[in-house]
């Protein structure tokens, strides 16, 4: 059974986003986000704690998402690169 976005993101400090009308689409890119982590990165490793899985994903944005990883929508840049153009 898959447990609902409240739960996960309750259990994880994160947040849920949802606007005021409504919208289905308002949380796109953030869960586009969430699944290329989730690939690349979560399904791979077995985290031994927390704190470890923290630096991990912090280390994937910093040094991989942001610098290196081309997005279509950038006109294929990194976001980095984009930004610096």
């Amino acid at each position: 059974m898959r447990k609902s976005p409240e739960h996960s993101f309750g259990r994880h400090d994160g947040a849920l986003f949802n606007s005021l009308l409504g919208n289905c689409f308002d949380n796109t890119p953030l869960e586009s986000f969430q699944g290329t982590l989730k690939n690349e990165l979560v399904n791979h490793h077995g985290f031994k704690t927390r704190e470890r899985a923290k630096c991990a994903v912090g280390e994937y944005i910093e040094l991989f998402h942001n610098r290196q990883h081309t997005q279509a929508r950038l006109d294929y840049l990194a976001p980095v690169a984009f930004t610096q153009r």
